[in-house]
Formats: C-alpha cells, sequence, structure tokens
C-alpha cells in the first residue's frame, strides 16, 4: 500500500524493524501491533512543545496500519497482541481508533506496561483481555471539557455534581437564609452549559456501551456508567484489581511473563523518542505474511 507523502507527514506508522520484536511474533504466529506515546514532547519553540494525544493523525495512522496489515496477511485469522500506551485524547479519535481496531481482528490481546489513560482506556476495552502489571494503570472515561475560570480540563461530572450538590442544599432551606456565596453558585449555574456537559456524558456512556459490547462484555451499561460517572476525579488510578472489581477483563502479567517481559521492551524503545504524534508500530509472521509467499512456476 502506497503512502501519499502528504499523508506521511502526518502520521507515524512504519513495520517494525527490531529483529526480537518480530521473532517473538513469528513464533507465536501473531500480529503485533503497538500505538505509543512517547513520555517526552516535542519542542516547536524555546518555550511550548506539543504531547501525543490521540486526534486526526492517530485516525490516519491506524486506518493505514489496519490497511497493511490486512494486505500482507490476506485471509489469515490471526490474533492480534496489541502494546498500548497513550495518556488519550478527543472522546471521538479515541472511539474511531478503539472501534477500527476491535472491528478489524477477532482476538486481541491488549497489554498495558504503564498506562492507558482516559482514551487511551477506551482503546483498550477492544481487546478481548487487557494485561497489566505492577505499574499498569487505566483511568475513568468522564469527558474532560475546558473552561474560562480553570487554565486546565474541567470533569464534566465536576459540573454535574455541582448542580446536584446545590439542588439537595437548597432543598433543605429557604432561599432567604442561604448563605451569599451559595446564592452566587445558583445564580451562575448556566443551564445551556449544564445541557452540553450531560449530553457530553451520555455521547461517552453510549461509546463505551458499545466498545464493550463489541469486546463481548456482559453488563455493558452498568461498566460503562461506572466508568464515564462513578470514579472520584478523572485522574483517579485503575489498576488492576479495581480494573478486576469493574468486570473487566484483565489477565495478571504473571500470567505469561515472557510476553510481558517482550511488551516492556518494546515500549523502553519508543518511550522517551521526543513526539508529538504516536507511534504506530507493527509486524506480521513470516508464514504468514503475503510478501513471504514464493509465486510457484506454472508447469
Amino acid at each position: 500500500m502506497e503512502i501519499p507523502d502528504e499523508l506521511r507527514q502526518m502520521i507515524d506508522v512504519e513495520m517494525e524493524k527490531d529483529k526480537k520484536v518480530k521473532k517473538f511474533g513469528d513464533a507465536k504466529n501473531c500480529v503485533m501491533l503497538a500505538i505509543i506515546a512517547s513520555y517526552v514532547p516535542r519542542k516547536i519553540s524555546p518555550s511550548e512543545s506539543i504531547s501525543a494525544s490521540l486526534g486526526i493523525s492517530e485516525e490516519f495512522g491506524i486506518e493505514t496500519a489496519l490497511s497493511q496489515i490486512t494486505e500482507l496477511t490476506k485471509d489469515m485469522d490471526l490474533p492480534v497482541y496489541l502494546l498500548l500506551n497513550s495518556m488519550g485524547g478527543s472522546l471521538a479519535s479515541s472511539y474511531k481508533t478503539a472501534k477500527a481496531v476491535r472491528d478489524a481482528f477477532k482476538h486481541i490481546e491488549v497489554y498495558v506496561p504503564h498506562v492507558a489513560l482516559s482514551g487511551g482506556t477506551l482503546v483498550a476495552l477492544a481487546g478481548n483481555q487487557i494485561v497489566m502489571g505492577r505499574m499498569s494503570h487505566l483511568s475513568p472515561l468522564d469527558v474532560q471539557l475546558s473552561h474560562s475560570n480553570a487554565d486546565f480540563p474541567i470533569s464534566a461530572n465536576d459540573f454535574l455534581r455541582c448542580k446536584a450538590r446545590l439542588d439537595d442544599y437548597f432543598k433543605k432551606r429557604k432561599v432567604e437564609t442561604v448563605p451569599y456565596s451559595w446564592k452566587v453558585l445558583a445564580d451562575n449555574l448556566d443551564g445551556t452549559i449544564f445541557e452540553h456537559v450531560s449530553n457530553a456524558q451520555d455521547t461517552a456512556c453510549e461509546y463505551v456501551t458499545e466498545i464493550l459490547a463489541k469486546s463481548k462484555y456482559k453488563k455493558t451499561n452498568e461498566i460503562a456508567r461506572k466508568l464515564v460517572y462513578g470514579m472520584p476525579s478523572h485522574g483517579f488510578v485503575i489498576d488492576y484489581e479495581r480494573a478486576k472489581k469493574l468486570g473487566l477483563k484483565v489477565e495478571s502479567y504473571t500470567k505469561d511473563t515472557g510476553t510481558w517481559e517482550i511488551m516492556r521492551y518494546w515500549l523502553a524503545k519508543y518511550m522517551v523518542k521526543a513526539t508529538d504524534r504516536h507511534f504506530i508500530r507493527y509486524s506480521v509472521p513470516k508464514k504468514n505474511s503475503g510478501k513471504s509467499k514464493k509465486k510457484t512456476k506454472k508447469s
């Protein structure tokens, strides 16, 4: 598959060249796929840097990688080992990435050696199982919104909980007895913003439920609502034990330490390379690669 030069400037997709990773994929007879955000942002000026985020470039990158994998493996029904390290990004791009990966393969094992946060968690849910270790963690899926009074993203749940707190407070008191600070909070509650926030959360819940259903989860609505509405904060750590309690299909790294070490090795190759895009790397096993099949001479 030929990648136009204009598209190549926008994405970072390559076939993995590391012999150790390729040898492992050959031995397992599986597709190896990595979506990696580095911890080192790309400097665009002496005072500005851009970090990798699930966005438009990743949408085109994943689409390109999946097309190349399909072309190379032809109709082979191969399992996929997905290495995921991401701090998330836009809800729409995270959903489209998760859906594309889930629809492309029948069996997906997701490995999270360190983090799959926010939208990265949504991508992780596309797996038939999520393998986690001591330092692995996922995060809640509440929508993050900008606010004029804050220079950092605000969770949609903060708006909803603020309204619920005000409703509860005013139920028990007469307006004329309420302290001034509470009146100011109530007077500044914008109905339009509240509707926007509610709709954003409903959209997130719908997307999460759909990906869970595609991954053959049970109690999809219950799990989705916990991830979108039920956590204390967006930065709340969902480690292996919490993920298990939530009903996610998680496995401990101890089940297959050999595979786990390969995934940690693969992550280490990219996690400190400065970039503003996710590294998307893949390999296909030799015996199922379209390129490795020799043409037979006609007699």
